[in-house]
């Protein structure tokens, strides 16, 4: 599912904790948290939606403070893990 949020309202008033759709799960800070940190990615391709940028973001900001040994394993075995990937990106 792609979403595009054109305000933090948006953000607050699309997920809920209940079924009545009375407790939002963000708050207005966070909304507006993580539409200023969703608004830059947006512009991406149709089937790319904001959560799959949210979704980058924490990973590239793990890797950031993950040691570079575990990298290293983890960028060599990444190919064989993700075959199907691997195999789209070099059709050979």
């Amino acid at each position: 599912m792609t979403q595009k949020f054109q305000s933090p309202e948006d953000i607050e008033k699309s997920a809920y904790h209940d079924k009545a759709l009375t407790k939002p799960i963000f708050k207005k800070r966070e909304a507006t948290a993580l539409f200023n940190m969703l608004s830059p990615m947006q512009g991406g391709a149709e089937d790319v939606g904001a959560y799959d940028a949210l979704i980058r973001r924490m990973i590239y900001f793990v890797r950031g403070w993950t040691p570079q040994f575990v990298l290293n394993v983890t960028d060599s075995t990444a190919p064989y893990v993700f075959i199907l990937k691997t195999m789209e990106s070099n059709p050979s």
